[in-house]
């Protein structure tokens, strides 16, 4: 009865995404668009919310200007105390972590077609965040298996996996009106579970800023080294951290307890962002398994 639920949670998870009227009309001049900045980048980014023609026209350079444009406005925004400022900061946000999933086709497909085995593990008492961690990632192994030079992209996933959770982090502290949907708890729990082996490290190692994104490659290494060399997914995580503590000189212990951390915080988001959405009920599991996880000293231990 529980695998029944959690499947058909996630049916009305995907039903509820956003969808916009120029999918099928839109010839969107993506370079036009990488150069407006504040409100009318926001707006005009919102009309484009899963326009497939504007993520395939859409260059590497005009979504980094993009982005780089969000995050200013979004700091702009979040120095006024005004409702609407703040709302503006949301916005930005939720358009932002749009960009990041729609463009990223590593993050697009753990998200949207891994997402949902992984759920099932998720809120079984006997789940581990080890084996969802693994579940959630096996998108990687097939890339890994076509090309062994895929540090880049998985890098690259690591980070703007960080990022979202980031911007959720933002989007739910700044504003309730955020135009929630179920979809964005699938998209905040993949982020975070996945995210958390980065930001627990960055917190333990005292990393911040530019320097994140190269932690996001040394990780993106271990990934593939330890993926290739470990014959049980499931000590994959586990065996992740044993590097990181060689390479760095961080305990494993101190790290392995910054990602409990980082995994009870994002528990507390989604429990908001369940709140503001609408989506409690289906969300209640999963923040109890995250606070879990969190807090047992069993998780993540040798």
């Amino acid at each position: 009865m529980r695998i029944i639920f959690v499947v058909c949670s996630f049916l009305v998870f995907t039903a509820c995404s956003n969808y916009s009227i120029f999918t099928k009309l839109d010839s969107p001049n993506t370079e036009r668009i990488s150069l407006y900045t504040g409100k009318k980048l926001v707006l005009t980014l919102e009309e484009n919310i899963n326009s497939p023609k504007f993520y395939k026209t859409l260059t590497e350079e005009q979504k980094n200007k993009i982005i780089s444009s969000l995050d200013e406005y979004i700091q702009q925004e979040k120095k006024s105390i005004t409702v609407d400022s703040l709302a503006m900061a949301t916005r930005s946000a939720m358009v932002a972590i749009d960009i990041l999933i729609n463009t990223d086709s590593l993050i697009y497909e753990m998200i949207y077609n891994m997402a949902n085995p992984a759920f099932v593990y998720l809120v079984e008492p006997s789940a581990s965040l080890s084996t969802v961690f693994c579940s959630f990632t096996s998108v990687f192994n097939k890339s890994i298996q076509k090309d062994k030079s895929i540090i880049k992209p998985i890098a690259l996933c690591f980070y703007n996996l960080y990022k979202i959770t980031e911007y959720y982090d933002l989007a739910a502290n700044s504003s309730k009106y955020g135009g929630y949907s179920g979809g964005d708890l699938q998209k905040f729990i993949v982020s975070a579970i996945v995210s958390g082996i980065l930001s627990g490290t960055a917190q333990a190692a005292g990393i911040s800023g530019t320097e994140l994104k190269n932690l996001s490659s040394e990780i993106a290494q271990i990934y593939v080294q330890i993926q290739q060399n470990v014959e049980q997914d499931e000590l994959i995580l586990q065996e992740m951290i044993n590097e990181l503590e060689k390479r760095l000189g961080v305990s494993g212990k101190e790290i392995a307890f910054a990602y409990k951390n980082q995994l009870f915080l994002k528990a507390n988001i989604l429990e908001e962002i369940a709140l503001f959405a609408g989506f409690y009920n289906l969300a209640e599991e999963s923040v109890k398994m995250l606070k879990k996880w969190g807090s047992d000293e069993k998780t993540l231990s040798n």
